[in-house]
């Protein structure tokens, strides 16, 4: 969700906050809604650009620039610290610097989208190596190295791509 209208942040951002719904992504910009939404699609496009099948591709947004978006032009420290306070992400500039500001008070988006691709991916280890005899998986050990092995490699490709640390 993303926004330009300062009431917003102390209000439905709040609310989303208060209500522990940390897969509702708060984004706030003080231009005009273009500019908002250009900023919403940039954060997107840079969040959601992990290959979870290659090396160390897992990023956090916190302080990352953003392609094609200016620092807010209207954010002052008061209305950051009311971001801060309702886990809204801002993209601001900070000693000069643009970048996305994220405080984790309503997760941080790096948690959530990177948790949502280890479910969905051991569900389809597990589904697959299940579904690839047509008889029954034994219930012994042979048959749950299989699937041990399935679940597994989703592990391996978590350490991989930098969202998992190894270890048991």
């Amino acid at each position: 969700v993303v926004s330009n209208v300062e009431s917003d942040i102390e209000g439905v951002f709040t609310d989303i906050k208060n209500m522990t719904l940390q897969k509702t992504r708060c984004l706030f910009y003080g231009g005009t809604e273009t500019e908002a939404k250009v900023m919403m699609a940039s954060y997107a496009s840079k969040a959601m650009s992990t290959i979870f099948e290659a090396s160390l591709t897992t990023q956090t947004m916190h302080l990352k620039p953003l392609t094609g978006v200016l620092p807010d032009p209207i954010i002052t420290e008061t209305m950051l610290q009311k971001t801060k306070d309702a886990g809204v992400d801002t993209y601001v500039s900070i000693e000069g610097v643009p970048c996305v500001f994220s405080t984790g008070k309503n997760g941080f988006f790096d948690e959530v989208f990177n948790e949502l691709w280890f479910v969905n991916a051991i569900q389809v280890a597990g589904f697959n190596y299940l579904r690839q005899t047509g008889t029954k998986i034994p219930q012994t050990e042979r048959g749950m190295d299989g699937l041990k092995n399935a679940y597994t490699q989703v592990c391996v490709r978590g350490i991989n791509n930098g969202f998992l640390a190894p270890g048991t």
